[in-house]
């Protein structure tokens, strides 16, 4: 009698052992996540990289698609790409924005200011 649970746990167990069989992720890709939580912070200049979407008159900032940061000596791929508002430091650099094709890559330096907006300190071949 107790044979004829056998097929049920031979179909439970084909339904497990995919998941048993998937590999954890490599300590490398949680340590580029957490670097990316740590980045999205700005709290220290961070190097970044991204791709222009619009301009944002009434704030004098812009928005943008970011692709990449760097830390450690290296550029790592931001996932999602998600899109920051980022404002200019001064109205002659919200000029240099407004000459730009959306779309341009920029590279720049950005911090987070004391009332929290995301400040671009300087742009790299600008």
């Amino acid at each position: 009698m107790r044979w004829n649970c056998l097929p049920g746990a031979a179909f439970l167990l084909a339904l497990a052992l995919p998941v048993l069989a998937q590999d954890s992720p490599p300590a490398e890709e949680s340590d580029v996540l957490g670097a990316i939580t740590r980045q999205m912070q700005f709290d220290a200049p961070t190097r970044i990289e991204g791709r222009l979407r619009s301009l944002d008159p009434y704030d004098a900032a812009i928005w943008v698609e970011w692709t990449r940061f760097y830390a450690e000596r290296k550029w790592y791929f931001v996932p999602a790409e998600p899109q920051l508002k980022l404002f200019a430091r001064d109205p002659a650099m919200m000029a240099f924005f407004r000459r730009l094709d959306p779309g341009t890559l920029l590279r720049m330096t950005v911090q987070s200011g004391p009332d929290g907006k995301r400040l671009i300190l300087e742009m790299e071949g600008a």
